[in-house]
């Protein structure tokens, strides 16, 4: 979802395109996410550090957004907050945390 976010934001011509410092820490939150999912796929401990990494880095760089970008972009954003409380909630459970090797 992140990565749709960010092909609109690079594609949408015109002074509706997020910051400069936005785009980077939404590239370098997803190239994390994406990582972290593999190693969380082979249940690895970095996996669940990276994921944790990338939604740390996502929150903040998608804050000014709640505040500057149009409503569909809110909404999503809104959407992104959630899910990003239930990853890490389902993170930090000890029966995830057994898990890793």
């Amino acid at each position: 979802m992140l990565l749709i976010l960010l092909a609109i934001a690079i594609v949408v011509p015109g002074d509706e395109t997020p910051p400069l410092p936005v785009l980077i820490g939404g590239i370098i939150s997803a190239i994390l996410l994406v990582v972290g999912a593999v190693g969380l796929w082979m249940c690895r401990r970095w996996g669940a550090l990276l994921g944790v990494a990338g939604i740390v880095v996502n929150i903040p760089s998608s804050v000014p957004g709640l505040f500057l970008a149009p409503d569909m972009v809110r909404i999503l954003i809104a959407i992104s907050f959630v899910f990003c409380a239930i990853s890490l909630a389902l993170l930090a459970r000890p029966a995830a945390r057994q898990s890793y090797r």
